[in-house]
């Protein structure tokens, strides 16, 4: 709970000190999410806000994790599954950042979302069981790899997707990450207990800016494609690594699957809801 602690309050800290002077840049460069017949706000707002999240969390991981070897002399080891996911944060965070300076085409950055999540599987990350959903428990990898790629996409779109109101991503996401951090403390995996934390700290902080910024005074910001891009893409795997049977490093946890779509339940059904009005539409 300590290297959690220090995750959360670093990465908090960071955003805190380093978002005013981030508004401040994003006013010097016009760097404005505009209004327009599609958007509910009615003043230009800065829309880099989502820019610390990936810093921050990285800034807190490495706090806890230098308190953790000052500590006990020893870090956790990290295989190929960070080392993967990691590349795909940074392909994620760098579509996200550009998007939201110069603007980029849907398909691009569907492409970059698409690799990003086969880097999943490609690292042995999968969901291969239902455990007993449907009354299916074990799922072969032909069948595990596709639909930890579909499932990537589906949260870390539905993020980005329902960041449409002041508040709403950041809160569900802070929601989710919360509870994440508590079931892998209950494992004792504290690596990613302590990545959640850090995630944590940089959104709340970033939510104060959000709901009670003001556009008067320059303190009011959205996170943009940066910040929904990687809260969903850190939500999926978080999500599908809990949900994923894994004995030779997890406990069985039968109700594995069902925590992990719970906590994205509400971002993933409001994609498809949203998809399904589209296409009636036309």
């Amino acid at each position: 709970m300590t290297y959690f602690l220090i995750s959360f309050l670093v990465s908090l800290a960071f955003t805190f000190v380093g978002m005013p002077l981030l508004l401040h840049l994003c006013k010097i460069r016009g760097l404005y999410d505009m209004p327009n017949d599609r958007k509910l706000h009615s003043n230009k707002i800065p829309r880099l806000g989502g820019v610390f999240f990936a810093p921050a969390m990285l800034l807190g991981l490495m706090a806890a994790l230098a308190y953790m070897l000052w500590n006990n002399g020893s870090l956790p080891t990290f295989g190929g599954p960070t080392l993967f996911v990691s590349i795909g944060l940074f392909l994620i965070y760098l579509i996200g950042l550009i998007d939201d300076i110069l603007g980029l085409n849907a398909r691009i950055k569907f492409a970059v979302q698409f690799v990003s999540a086969l880097l999943m599987p490609l690292c042995g990350l999968c969901l291969n069981n239902l455990y007993g959903l449907f009354g299916i428990y074990e799922l072969p990898l032909y069948v595990g790899y596709p639909l930890t790629v579909f499932v990537s996409l589906l949260i870390i779109n539905s993020v980005n997707l329902i960041d449409g109101i002041d508040g709403l991503a950041g809160s569900l996401s802070l929601i989710a990450l919360g509870a994440l951090a508590l079931f892998f403390y209950d494992i004792q995996v504290v690596t990613y207990t302590i990545m959640a934390g850090g995630l944590m700290g940089s959104v709340l902080a970033f939510l104060y800016y959000n709901i009670w910024g003001r556009v008067e005074r320059n303190t009011k910001t959205f996170m943009g494609d940066t910040g929904s891009l990687i809260l969903g893409y850190a939500l999926a795997f978080l999500c599908i690594k809990y949900a994923m049977h894994n004995p030779g490093q997890l406990p069985y946890r039968p109700d594995a699957l069902m925590i992990s779509y719970t906590l994205v339940l509400v971002p993933v059904f409001d994609l498809i809801r949203v998809a399904i009005c589209r296409l009636l539409q036309g």
